[in-house]
């Protein structure tokens, strides 16, 4: 059970956020929330409820606040109640996005395309309970039926493909490097992705998207509850990828860690497979962050040892999760930099000076980050 003082311990959390994780990691694993942690102020309860809402775990949290006695839970009307509300329609909007992904993969089969679903929908399968992951915007993979699976160098080609069937539609819309908004949807946004993610070092890159190409016949294979969605060893590879771009963008949140403790609990990999996806990891030089990441499962949701991917790094994922904390999901909770506009100038400047702060952990990472994204606007501003 994590108590106040084991987090106190590695942590400079005050007593809103450690509760906050408590009842976090209970709501994630199914432990009773230990009552003599509670009860707690009326002022602490709403911090806890706004911390859970920044992260975008409010649902899975709030499944752990229900399991208390009555004298324990928060003041009914003001917190109780409208955090059931809140809870409720994540549920129903889950419900509908489920039944949403399945339509529009059906739709993109039709079209010529085959489609994965990334993260979100596919991801959520792997809760004790679907329905209470915070859904973000629909993210697909696209591959068209025309290029065949897994063929390498392809990705100009199956760019061009995708943006000709798009344009059709939405003859405006401009692409970024691996996906383009295509918001036809009228409850939710959707992004189509001609590859899933990229890495800023170019031969790392490169590397990156011939391991996708490989990987892709698998992956729109996997069909769950009527969708394709990416298998664990691909997903064990690709959520770690996104957790990282992340914390160089904008920042990330506990719902993103939230769903790779889901993936590693679920997943039962053999030694082969495990030290398959360690060779991937360390090709693409993330075995430090991999390290950090490993921390954060073990500390925040109590992952076993045997469970995870590699030996924990105390230092640099005490670092992550100080980052995850302060930033919020996506970043958008963090007051310590201007938020701007994706694609200005200010945006570019305030992203690279931020990640200066990760300069001795991921050097390369952070030193192409500026090159990356300057020669990357100048490619796709004529596309």
């Amino acid at each position: 059970m994590l108590d106040l003082s084991m987090m106190e311990n590695i942590t400079s959390f005050g007593k809103t956020d450690t509760l906050f994780l408590h009842l976090l990691r209970c709501g994630v694993t199914g432990e009773e929330p230990c009552a003599d942690l509670f009860p707690i102020s009326e002022e602490e309860w709403s911090a806890v409820w706004q911390t859970a809402q920044q992260q975008a775990v409010s649902a899975v949290v709030f499944s752990a606040v229900r399991r208390l006695s009555q004298e324990l839970r928060p003041d009914r009307q003001k917190v109780f109640l409208p955090w059931l509300s809140e809870t409720s329609d994540i549920t129903m909007t889950n419900e509908r996005l489920f039944q949403t992904c399945q339509n529009i993969c059906q739709r993109f089969r039709k079209a010529g395309f085959h489609a994965c679903i990334l993260k979100g929908q596919g991801v959520a399968q792997l809760y004790p309970d679907p329905l209470l992951r915070q859904s973000g915007d629909i993210d697909v993979w696209l591959w068209p039926v025309a290029v065949a699976l897994g063929t390498t160098a392809s990705l100009r080609c199956r760019r061009k493909l995708i943006m000709n069937y798009v344009r059709r539609v939405c003859p405006q819309v401009r692409p970024v490097y691996h996906h383009v908004d295509f918001n036809v949807l009228k409850h939710t946004d959707m992004e189509l992705h001609f590859t899933p993610t990229w890495m800023n070092f170019p031969l790392r890159n490169r590397w990156l998207q011939r391991w996708f190409e490989r990987q892709a016949a698998r992956q729109f294979q996997e069909v769950e509850d009527g969708f394709c969605a990416p298998t664990a060893a691909f997903n064990a590879v690709y959520l770690l990828l996104h957790i990282y771009r992340h914390l160089f963008a904008e920042g990330i949140g506990l719902r993103q860690l939230t769903d790779y403790f889901q993936l590693l609990q679920s997943w039962h990999p053999s030694p082969q497979e495990v030290a398959d996806v360690n060779a991937t990891l360390r090709k693409l030089g993330v075995s430090r962050f991999a390290g950090a990441l490993m921390y954060v499962m073990e500390r925040v949701f109590g992952l076993e040892k045997s469970a995870m991917l590699c030996v924990p790094r105390e230092e640099e994922g005490m670092q992550l999760l100080d980052e995850v904390m302060l930033a919020g999901n996506f970043g958008h909770s963090d007051t310590r930099f201007t938020h701007y506009a994706d694609g200005t100038l200010g945006a570019f400047l305030t992203r690279t000076r931020r990640n200066l702060r990760f300069l001795y952990y991921y050097p390369s990472e952070v030193l192409w980050s500026p090159v990356w994204k300057l020669t990357h606007w100048l490619r796709m501003k004529f596309y």
